[in-house]
């Protein structure tokens, strides 16, 4: 059997071939499909054992960033129930400050019914001060009436002589009394006066400040206003912080098992891929063995072997190329190169004489050297990182080598005597 330099190679030592040895040429045919069969099976488990790997890593990559985004979740949680913390210390101040402004609404509220009631004595007071001026222009008036009484009352003494002497004494003593009395008299009416201004001052002032008063109780409800939507939002905003960190923590439970399932399916990808590897290294041992047995049945054969053997070879070569697309193998363009056959070493041998249909030897030469060019298209992107143009012509190969098989199965060797091929 043909084979490249990714076949695995037997350590079995078989005995020497010859025309009476067990390896005879009848037993050609089972050892070529069993060779066939068993590299059909690599090119699978190489198939499988890349998409093993691939999703090892693209399953470790999606834990990592799973881990990752859990972590973030995490610190977002926190960061959350900071906020939460910090929202209801906010939340506490507010209600705080929502209690303390209505608390000074009620003292200016006070302060404005207590500025109504000191404006309302203030006028009582001003009322009384007018009404006392108005008794001290009565005294004013009875003084000067007085006063005019004691003139005539001396002027009547005078008259009287000696008689009316005691009576002009009495008269001068209400005279100056009375003259006293509109002295005072005038004293407390400049003082009600100035009493006036001052209670009119004062009036005036606490109108005044009545209506700032009244402004600032305006203002305050406002701000009560304000401040009771603020402490509405405030508890509705703590609420939803707190769903918020709620749903976090349950996302973050939720990503951290994800994480650790991918990375349970990470492990089993591994174990796969190891567990695979075993098994297509015991089937590479068995290959080797079988195509030890292919070798051996064949020696001095000539066409009639490389015909029979031709199955087996294609298979060997068709499984060194999904070992190279699958990472298995390196991808060595200029080795493969060096040994692209793909339809093994001896198919150059066989000529149409050696063959029933030369036709069908003519159309596996043509498959061949499509074979071999897709061969290299797909070593040379794996090498160089194009795997979507190695797998279609991987894809494009395969379809060949189905075709090739088929033209494999109608291929025989002439059975007239005296026909050969040089092997």
């Amino acid at each position: 059997m043909a084979t490249s330099s990714t076949a695995p190679t037997s350590s079995v030592a078989g005995p020497p071939a010859s025309p009476s040895g067990p390896h005879t040429l009848e037993a050609l045919g089972p050892a070529v499909d069993i060779s066939a069969n068993l590299n059909e099976i690599l090119c699978l488990m190489a198939w499988s054992n890349g998409n093993a790997r691939k999703l090892a890593g693209e399953t470790t990559s999606a834990s990592s960033a799973v881990a990752q985004i859990a972590a973030t979740i995490e610190t977002i949680a926190q960061l959350g129930a900071d906020a939460g913390r910090e929202t209801g210390d906010a939340l506490r101040l507010v209600t705080s400050g929502a209690a303390k402004t209505r608390t000074a609404g009620q003292a200016m509220s006070g302060i404005a019914e207590a500025f109504g009631e000191l404006e309302a004595r203030l006028a009582h007071l001003n009322s009384a001060t007018q009404s006392i001026g108005g008794f001290a222009t009565s005294i004013g008036s009875i003084s000067r009436q007085t006063k005019l009484l004691a003139l005539n009352a001396t002027i009547e003494a005078a008259r009287a002589g000696e008689a009316g002497r005691g009576f002009a004494v009495v008269a001068a003593e209400v005279k100056a009394l009375s003259e006293e009395a509109s002295r005072t008299t005038d004293l407390i009416r400049d003082q009600l006066q100035a009493l006036s201004v001052v209670v009119k001052d004062m009036l005036d002032a606490m109108g005044a400040g009545a209506t700032r008063v009244e402004e600032g109780r305006a203002i305050v409800e406002s701000v009560m206003t304000d401040m009771d939507g603020i402490e509405t939002r405030v508890s509705a905003s703590a609420d939803g912080v707190g769903r918020i960190a709620v749903m976090l923590g349950e996302r973050r439970a939720a990503l951290r098992d994800l994480a650790d399932r991918l990375g349970e399916i990470a492990r089993l990808a591994n174990q796969n891929e190891t567990d695979s590897a075993t098994a297509a290294g015991l089937l590479g041992r068995a290959d080797a063995i079988a195509g030890d047995l292919i070798s051996r049945a064949s020696a001095g054969a000539g066409a009639t072997a490389a015909i029979r053997r031709l199955k087996s070879d294609h298979m060997a070569w068709k499984r060194s190329l999904a070992e190279c697309l699958a990472g298995v193998t390196a991808a060595d363009l200029r080795g493969f190169q060096a040994r692209n056959a793909p339809l093994g070493g001896g198919f150059a041998g066989i000529d149409g004489a050696a063959v029933e249909d030369p036709a069908v030897l003519s159309q596996l030469a043509a498959l061949g050297r499509q074979l071999a060019a897709c061969g290299e298209r797909i070593v040379a992107g794996t090498a160089s990182g194009d795997m979507g143009g190695a797998i279609d012509a991987y894809m494009a190969m395969d379809a060949l080598s189905a075709d090739a098989l088929t033209q494999m199965a109608r291929l025989t060797p002439r059975r007239s005597k005296g026909v050969s091929a040089a092997a």
